[in-house]
Parts: C-alpha cells; sequence; structure tokens
C-alpha cells in the first residue's frame, strides 16, 4: 500500500519567537489546557542551556495553531515512551504529569489499543525491521517512539503530530507515526515550523519511505 506523506509547513513571526526567548509566556495560546501550558514553562525555565533558546518553541507554535481544533482540553506534549514500555498499561508512574497523562491515555486512546500498539512496536523491533529499512543510528536499531503532541479533535477524531525546526526526523519517530497510523483510526502529519519572513522551505516528502514502514509494521 502507498501513502502519502508530505511535511507541513508553519511559519512563525520574528516577534513570537522574541516574546518566547524572552519569556513572555502569553503567547502560549490561553485556550491551551493548563497541563501542557504548565509543562511548557516549567520545561524552558528549568533548562540549564542558554537562557535565550529557542527550545519547545516549535512545539508553542504548533500547539497554538491547533488550539482553535481541539476538544474538550484534550492535548498532550510529552516525550513519554507509552508505545514500549510496560508501565503505560499498568499506571505504575509517578504523580503528577505522568499520572494525568496514563489517565487521558487510557480514555481517549484505550488500553486495548495500547496493548496492540506495543505488542507491533516490539515485533517491528524483535523482527529487525528497523534494519531492513535502515533505521538505525550507531548501528544500533531503535525502539519506535510516539510523536511529542497528540489531541483531541472537535470533530472527535485524534491527531498525532510529530514537530520539528531544524531538526531531522529520526527513523524510530517515522515507525511510531506508521504503528499509529494503522491501527489507530486518526490522522497524523509531521509539522515543520519556520521563520515567515525566510523564503519556503522545500517540503521532504516521507511517502515512500513511510508506506515502506507501513507496509512492514
Amino acid at each position: 500500500m502507498s501513502i502519502d506523506l508530505m511535511e507541513e509547513l508553519l511559519g512563525y513571526s520574528a516577534d513570537d519567537l522574541k516574546r518566547w526567548t524572552t519569556r513572555d509566556f502569553t503567547i502560549i495560546d490561553k485556550r491551551l489546557p493548563a497541563h501542557v501550558r504548565n509543562m511548557l514553562i516549567e520545561k524552558i525555565c528549568n533548562r540549564k542551556s542558554n537562557p535565550e533558546t529557542m527550545r519547545f518553541f516549535s512545539e508553542v507554535n504548533i500547539l497554538n495553531h491547533h488550539a482553535p481544533m481541539i476538544k474538550d482540553g484534550i492535548v498532550w506534549y510529552s516525550s513519554y515512551k507509552w508505545l514500549t514500555k510496560n508501565r503505560w498499561l499498568t499506571g505504575e508512574v509517578e504523580e503528577g504529569y505522568k499520572s494525568q497523562f496514563f489517565v487521558d491515555l487510557i480514555k481517549y486512546i484505550g488500553r486495548n489499543n495500547i496493548v496492540n500498539l506495543q505488542k507491533r512496536a516490539n515485533a517491528f523491533r524483535d523482527k529487525d525491521g528497523g534494519r531492513i529499512l535502515g533505521l538505525t543510528k550507531g548501528g544500533k536499531v531503535r525502539y519506535p517512539v510516539a510523536p511529542d503532541i497528540w489531541l483531541g479533535l472537535k470533530d472527535g477524531g485524534l491527531k498525532f503530530i510529530e514537530g520539528k525546526h531544524k531538526e531531522v526526523l529520526a527513523g524510530t519517530q517515522l515507525v511510531g507515526l506508521a504503528l499509529i497510523k494503522k491501527y489507530l483510526d486518526c490522522s497524523i502529519s509531521i509539522m515543520r515550523v519556520y521563520p515567515q519572513n525566510d523564503p519556503l522551505p522545500i517540503q521532504t516528502d516521507y511517502s515512500d519511505s513511510f508506506s515502506a514502514i507501513y507496509n512492514m509494521v
């Protein structure tokens, strides 16, 4: 099966970037739920690197873009390994954001779906699917990972988004998107943010590699 997957582009303004790097957190859309706003603020404030880093700026832009489309505050930004780690089935996670994430994971995605996704993810790695497709890092085949953003839409569906700025999409991220697309009734996208005053970047077409993975998982 051949599946089209073209990178989507989302422009941002110089003013918005300045607001983020000067820690003007009013840039985060108030329609986003408090747990997402607070998590982003805590992450950037806990960074020990350059205080003016644009880290997490891509995610803020993507979340703001989707704020009018979300339903009942069903939004998460995280790097939790719920596609492969058993604790996201048992609920043996720390209190706070992880505990809240677990509740929403079971409620909106469903335990049976997560069981199936983890089974498929581990089977893909066990049969060396990543090596067959050349998706290795340092000679090692990594586990599939879920995209950083998922949200519930007003039309009742779910959407999963992998956000990028200048970073390269990892093969493990493409596998995660393929698993989610194949075994959940949902939409997926890869979104790249860029300065809107710069020339429009060339969009990456992931259709061939995504289709190969999709047919293998």
